[in-house]
């Protein structure tokens, strides 16, 4: 019993750091740029395999504009992994959005939650976060 009860609770946690910018518009008011990544994975307590993870990405908006503005953020995650069955290696790639407040002239971190699911049939282990991309996907300005 104190083995499923430890196998439930082991975690794989991995990092992941990147610093490409991205600005929204062509005057470069309005940017994102990818500060971290952390990958946390749960196995399962009947299997043993990973049964899902979540990246947890932070990034820093930058609003150069004189107005208050919410962006919509959505950042994608692609992660490697591996599968029991045959020692192949795989590729999932999961995104998310959020809306975050900005206030003129300011630079805010926020962090974003990406989540992979796993099915008892992958038998997944030893995943890592392989590239992450944010990007503004649209704005609205605030009043």
């Amino acid at each position: 019993m104190k083995q499923i009860l430890l196998l439930a609770l082991m975690m794989a946690i991995t990092h992941f750091a990147m610093a490409e910018t991205q600005c929204a518009d062509a005057n470069n008011e309005l940017c994102i740029v990818v500060h971290s990544a952390e990958l946390e994975c749960h196995k399962s307590s009947v299997s043993g395999y990973l049964s899902h993870c979540i990246a947890s990405v932070a990034y820093d908006v930058s609003n150069d504009a004189k107005r208050n503005i919410e962006a919509k953020a959505s950042c994608k995650v692609e992660i490697n992994y591996l599968k029991s069955v045959m020692g192949i290696r795989d590729t999932d790639r999961q995104q998310n959005s959020q809306i975050d407040h900005l206030l003129a002239n300011s630079k805010n971190r926020f962090t974003i939650p990406v989540e992979f699911n796993f099915s008892t049939q992958i038998e997944a282990n030893n995943a890592e976060i392989k590239s992450v991309n944010c990007r503004i996907a649209s704005t609205l300005t605030s009043r």
